[in-house]
């Protein structure tokens, strides 16, 4: 067994939390769990991290690391949803800042693999919003417009990780 804050070599765990302010700016106004104000008391209560973690900044995925998971013609469609309010589907709706804020979140996923890989910290999460786990290749479901998940996994694998 490992002490909590440990590594199994005796190092100190680095754990990294990747966030960034236009997170909040996703306003879909939908009457669902996921709001600006969850990931708020989220952050505050990370406001004190624990020794060895720290925060990290997000990027902008790039068109090409969407791709890996996402058809053309949704990435397509997804950028005519810029700068606008609109309703996808039922429990999926977007608001002015949305898709970047959804492009940043996908692209927080990655970056945090690529750091992870890099070795700049141990483990991590990014907290991030909209949510991305949902998505399907070629449309939003479930509140989200991305899959951040399968981003992240497919990068992974893109660099090797099995």
């Amino acid at each position: 067994m490992v002490a909590p804050g440990k590594r199994a070599g005796g190092g100190r765990v680095s754990t990294l939390v990747v966030w960034d302010e236009l997170f909040v700016e996703h306003e879909p106004g939908l009457d669902i769990r996921d709001t600006p104000e969850r990931l708020g008391a989220v952050r505050s209560a990370l406001s004190r991290l624990p020794p060895g973690a720290r925060w990290a900044s997000a990027r902008d995925a790039t068109r090409g690391e969407l791709a890996r998971v996402h058809t053309p013609a949704w990435l397509d469609e997804l950028d005519t949803y810029r700068g606008r309010s609109a309703l996808l589907e039922p429990d999926t709706a977007v608001s002015p800042r949305s898709v970047e804020a959804a492009v940043r979140a996908a692209g927080a996923a990655v970056g945090l693999v690529d750091a992870l890989l890099e070795g700049t910290g141990t483990n991590g999460m990014a907290l991030v919003r909209p949510p991305g786990h949902h998505a399907l290749p070629e449309r939003p479901m479930g509140f989200c417009l991305l899959n951040n998940a399968a981003l992240a996994a497919e990068h992974a694998r893109g660099r090797g990780v099995e």
